[in-house]
Formats: C-alpha cells, sequence, structure tokens
C-alpha cells in the first residue's frame, strides 16, 4: 500500500480528517500517511550506494539492517552512530526513519517534533523539506502530498524523486485526482531526463488517462525493455492506445516471452487484468489476456477468457473471439470443442472477407477464411460429417477460386465419399479453365490430380506426359507413372506393367539410366517369370556399373530359363555371368555341367580347361576335364 490512515492524532492537518480512506474526490481533506516501510526503504537502497565517511556507512549499515529485518542489529548501530557524532543533525533524521519504519509513531512524533524546535532555532540546520517528509509519514492530505510532489520536482532534490513520486502519483490516481496525477507523472518525466522510474511512472498514468498523443511519444522514446509484467502490462496497454503496427510489434514480443518462459503468462495476466479498468485500451483487455494463455499452452484458459468476446459488438472482435477459442480447442486434449467457433468464425468471414484484425497474424497459423475453412473441412471430415467438410471446401473454393490448391483438396475428399464423377468434372472445368489463361504449368498439376482420380483416362495421362517431357520434367513424369503404377497393381497388374514399361521408355529416352534398374526391378516384381524384364534389367545394371546386380539377374535368368524348359536361353546367360566374372568357379562349373547336359562335350570340356588354368588346385574340375577328355578320345587314341 501507498497510504494508510493517519496514525498518530497528535499533529494533525488543519483539514478535517477522514480515517481510513483515499477514494472518492472528497479525499481533499482527508487524513493519510504515506507508508514508511515501502518509501524509506527505496530511498535507502538509492542513498546506500553514495555513502563515503564512516559515519555514512554505519547509517548505510543500519538501513540494510532494517530492510533484511535485523531489527536489533539496526538499532544497535544507529546507537553507536549517535554515539560517535552526536553533533550530527542527519542521524537523529535517521533516528526518526527508523522509529517510522518499525511502527513506533510516539517516538517518532517526539524525535521530529525536537527536530523541528531546532530547525525553528536555526533554519540553515536542517533542509525543511526533510521535515516535511518526515511529516508525511505521520498524517497529511491528499492536497500536501502533491504540494511535497511539486516543491521536490521545483527544488531539484532528486534525491527524493524516486522513493516519494510513484507513491504519491499512485495515491492521486487512487484518489481519482487522474488529472494531477498525470501532470505530476509528466513534471517529473520532463523534469528527470533519462530517468527510467519516471519514464515508466509516466507511462502508467498515460495509460489511465487515455491519452493517444503522449502515448506515441513514450512509444518512440522506450528507455528500455520491458523488465517485469507490470512494465510488460503498461506497454501493452500504451500500444493499446496507438493502435496500428506499435501493438501488434508489442504483443508480438510479449508473446515470444512467455514462450521462451523469460516471462510468466501467470504474472503478466494479473497484470493486465489490474490494468483492465484503466485509460481507453483499443480491444478488450480479455483478448490479449487470452492470447498469452494460448502462448504459454494453456488451451483452456485462453478458452475460457475468448468466449465473452464472441458477444462482443465489434464484429473483429467477435471474429477474434472465435479464433483464438478455435485455435485453442484444436490444441486442446479435446479438439471436437473448436468446430462451433471454427464454424461461427468461418461464417463471419465467409460474410466479410476482408474482416481480419491485424492481431489474427499473431496465432499460428494466421487467421483468415482459407485457414479457418481448411480447419473446419478437416475436423468435420475427422468427425466423419464428409457431406459437411465438401461443402465447407465448395465455400471455400467459391470464395478463392484461383486457388488450385483448394480445389484439388476438394476433389480428394470428394473421392474419398465416393464421389468420384464429380470431381472428375470439376478438375476438368478447371484444366479447360487454366488452358484459356495459358497457365501450362498449372494446367499440368490440375491433369496430375486428375489422373491420380482416374488412372485409366488415358487421354489424360498422356496429355500430361507429354507435357512433362515437352518442358524437361522427366523424372516428374517418371515419377508419376510409377506412382500410378503402384496403385493400380493390387487390382490391375497388367495395367501396372504397362505403366512402368512407359517409365523406363521414357528414362531411356531421357537418360535417366539410374531410373531405369529401378523401374525394371519393380517389372520383375509384377511378373517375375517374364525374361525380356530380366534381360532389360541386366543391361541396365551394366550401363549404370552395378555388375554385381546384373549376375544376380542372369543367374535368376538361368533358373527360370530351365524351370520353363528353356536351357539355350540358360545357356547364354551363363555366357554372360561367365563373361562379366572371369574369375567366378561356380559360374564355370554350372556352364560346364548345362553344356554336357545339352550332349556339347568338347565345349564342357574346353570351359573345365579355362577353370583348372585359374584355379588348377580345383579336383572336382580336374576330374570332370580328365573324364571328358577320355570320353572325347577315340580307341586309336586319335582325339574326336
Amino acid at each position: 500500500m501507498d497510504a494508510t490512515p493517519a496514525p498518530h492524532a497528535g499533529r494533525q492537518p488543519s483539514s478535517s480528517p477522514v480515517s481510513g480512506t483515499t477514494s472518492g474526490h472528497s479525499s481533499h481533506g482527508q487524513s493519510i500517511a504515506l507508508d514508511p516501510v515501502d518509501v524509506l526503504h527505496a530511498l535507502w537502497r538509492q542513498t546506500s550506494a553514495r555513502a563515503t565517511g564512516q559515519t555514512d556507512l554505519l547509517v548505510t549499515q543500519t538501513r540494510q539492517a532494517l530492510i533484511r529485518g535485523a531489527t536489533a542489529l539496526a538499532l544497535d548501530t544507529l546507537l553507536l552512530t549517535e554515539a560517535l557524532n552526536p553533533d550530527r543533525i542527519e542521524t537523529y533524521v535517521n533516528h526518526a526513519e527508523l522509529a517510522l519504519a518499525l511502527g513506533k509513531h510516539d517516538l517518532a512524533e517526539a524525535l521530529l517534533g525536537r527536530l523541528e524546535r531546532l530547525a525553528s532555532l536555526d533554519p540553515g540546520l536542517l533542509d525543511a523539506l526533510d521535515l516535511r517528509r518526515l511529516r508525511l509519514h505521520l498524517g497529511c492530505t491528499v492536497d500536501e502530498l502533491l504540494a511535497f510532489g511539486k516543491e521536490i520536482l521545483a527544488t531539484g532534490r532528486s534525491d527524493l524523486w524516486t522513493a516519494y513520486l510513484p507513491p504519491i502519483i499512485r495515491i492521486l490516481q487512487q484518489s481519482g485526482r487522474i488529472g494531477e496525477a498525470l501532470e505530476l507523472a509528466r513534471s517529473w518525466h520532463t523534469t528527470s531526463g533519462a530517468s527510467v522510474t519516471a519514464w515508466w511512472t509516466y507511462a502508467r498514468q498515460v495509460l489511465e488517462a487515455g491519452e493517444t498523443s503522449p502515448a506515441q511519444e513514450l512509444l518512440t522514446a522506450l528507455p528500455r525493455a520491458p523488465v517485469d509484467a507490470h512494465q510488460w502490462a503498461i506497454l501493452l496497454g500504451l500500444s493499446s492506445l496507438v493502435g496500428d503496427q506499435h501493438e501488434l510489434s508489442v504483443l508480438r514480443q510479449a508473446l515470444n516471452e512467455v514462450r521462451s518462459g523469460r516471462l510468466a503468462a501467470l504474472d503478466l495476466d494479473r497484470e493486465l487484468e489490474r490494468l483492465s479498468g484503466a485509460g481507453a485500451w483499443s480491444r478488450p483487455v480479455e483478448l490479449y489476456r487470452a492470447l498469452i494463455w494460448l502462448a504459454a499452452g494453456e488451451p483452456q484458459r485462453a478458452i475460457d477468457l475468448a468466449l465473452p468476446l464472441e458477444g462482443s459488438e465489434s464484429a473483429s472482435t467477435r471474429l477474434l473471439g472465435h479464433a483464438v477459442a478455435a485455435w485453442a480447442g484444436l490444441a486442446s486434449p479435446r479438439p471436437e470443442q473448436a468446430l462451433p467457433h471454427l464454424q461461427a468464425a468461418f461464417q463471419l468471414l465467409a460474410e466479410t472477407p476482408n474482416l481480419t484484425d491485424e492481431l489474427a497474424e499473431l496465432l499460428s497459423p494466421p487467421v483468415n477464411v482459407q485457414t479457418v475453412g481448411k480447419h473446419l473441412a478437416a475436423l468435420l471430415q475427422q468427425r466423419g460429417q464428409v457431406d459437411e467438410a465438401i461443402e465447407t471446401l465448395r465455400r471455400l473454393v467459391d470464395l478463392n477460386p484461383t486457388r488450385a490448391d483448394l480445389r484439388y483438396q476438394l476433389a480428394e475428399l470428394m473421392a474419398q465419399a465416393g464421389r468420384i464423377e464429380e470431381a472428375r468434372e470439376m478438375l476438368q472445368a478447371f484444366a479447360q479453365e487454366q488452358q484459356a489463361k495459358r497457365d501450362f504449368r498449372g494446367r499440368l498439376e490440375t491433369l496430375r490430380h486428375l489422373v491420380q482420380l482416374t488412372p485409366e483416362g488415358p487421354t489424360a495421362l498422356e496429355e500430361l506426359i507429354t507435357g512433362y517431357t515437352r518442358i524437361g520434367m522427366m523424372e516428374q513424369a517418371i515419377a508419376l507413372l510409377e506412382q500410378l503404377a503402384a496403385a493400380a497393381a493390387p487390382r490391375r497388374r497388367d495395367a501396372a506393367v504397362e505403366l512402368l514399361r512407359r517409365a523406363a521408355e521414357l528414362a531411356m529416352l531421357g537418360q535417366q539410366w539410374g531410373a531405369i534398374p529401378r523401374i525394371y526391378e519393380q517389372l520383375i516384381g509384377l511378373d517375375p517369370d517374364n525374361l525380356d524384364h530380366r534381360h532389360a534389367a541386366v543391361t541396365a545394371y551394366i550401363q549404370t556399373g552395378q555388375l554385381r546386380q546384373a549376375i544376380e539377374q542372369l543367374r535368376e535368368i538361368v533358373r527360370v530359363a530351365l524351370a520353363r524348359g528353356e536351357p539355350e536361353e540358360a545357356l547364354a546367360a551363363l555366357h554372360q555371368v561367365v563373361a562379366l566374372d572371369p574369375r567366378n568357379p561356380d559360374a564355370y562349373h554350372r556352364l560346364a555341367e548345362l553344356l554336357v547336359s545339352l550332349g556339347e562335350l568338347e565345349q564342357a570340356e574346353r570351359v573345365y580347361r579355362r577353370l583348372l588354368a585359374l584355379y588348377p588346385d580345383d579336383q572336382v574340375a580336374r576330374a570332370k576335364q580328365a573324364a571328358l577328355a577320355a570320353l572325347l578320345k577315340p580307341e586309336d587314341g586319335n582325339p574326336q
């Protein structure tokens, strides 16, 4: 508290005392007293920094002990100071301050009376302002406080400004004397120059008075960033008075401070609630509070504060109330509670698309008809209300006819609902619009969505592939064909094979060597006994230097060919294996064995001889080569 009822009746001011209250305009003659603890502690902290001699240091120790609550130590130190300097008048001023801070009003009154008598005998002994300030703690009127504040400014007693002016200004404001509080704060701000405390005190009074022009001047000369929730609340209030980008910038900074944890949401919320009745905020303070709780990750508190805003007379405030409640609902464990707020916000924006308030930029994503409509459609879809979701997106498309992504989303949702023909007709009409506007790339994207929707439509697919090829988008064309093949494979394998063959042709045409093996692997997966696909894969592997994969495919060709009774096909594949891997003994053995099975004994014997030249210790090869040589040797000893 800044003011309390006068504690001592012995020295009442001349005006009629009114005990215990400072409210109302009748406060001119009420008897109050400045709270000595808050005021004197502030004064002591500031004067302690300037202490120099032994006596000053002892006084400083006394004050610090009292601030810490060490009353006995403070009294002992003070008595020591008086004993060491019995003629130093300031020591008795300190004693009177100590008595006031300890609530010993009779002692303070006695000490003050003695000091006043000494000052009357020797006016130069003590500054009359120090006697008057001590008297303010025992009893005074609001008028006397105002006069004292003006006098310490006029006389340049800057050592008293920070301790006495803030509580005096607050008492004036609490007494309903807003104009005088504002003027005193303005005088202090002007006189002090660069005082940070004066700036914030004046800013608070400007906010209370709702003065727009001074608020603008203060914001352009902000001495430093706010250091606590109280200062942030004042700054938000000033920026609200000024509006425009000031408000947006300050609120964004405050929300970032809350998100980072550097500013406690609870503290800022309380300060804003205290200031909610001050000045002329451009928007309800509850809106700021709701945004703060949303930034702090407390969606339910944000919803509770946003709900009353939905009944505002201002359409933009209603919109923000619905939007904050919707965004908070989506972030909560029960996102379905966002549905009515999304519906209301969407309706407002659909009726007035330019209604969006600049504060909507502070939500993520920013609030506009597109983001609200998309969230609404998604939530309806999640709840199984597909037809309602489709109608929402259809309305969104009508409001934004140039937004292709909205049309694609609508077509996808229609397809999921089984309304494929309707979706196809919509995309075809959009593609025609794009053709009329010569939007070639946009039309290709629409054709892509159309093909994905109805892949059996050869005309659209052919036009799309041709378009991709024409502008050098070969990779996209191949990727699309592969994607369509993967989708078609479970139900129409032949269609998937044809799509992949077309992809392979494009890859060869565009020299996309890296894509060719991948495509043929997919073809082989769909038709593993197709030797043409395997041979093509071997060629692709060899061209890209993947010899190991090429040999594996050749071995598979051997397996399939033998299983199908096509030994000549298998023989050709084994010859390729030997050519690609001439030091692989297994390849020689399999080739020789197949030659034997085909009756090609001479060729088989030569294969074994080649193998023995590489691996002379291969006993199996040596035995088989010898046996074949013996068979080939005629009875007269001459080779056949």
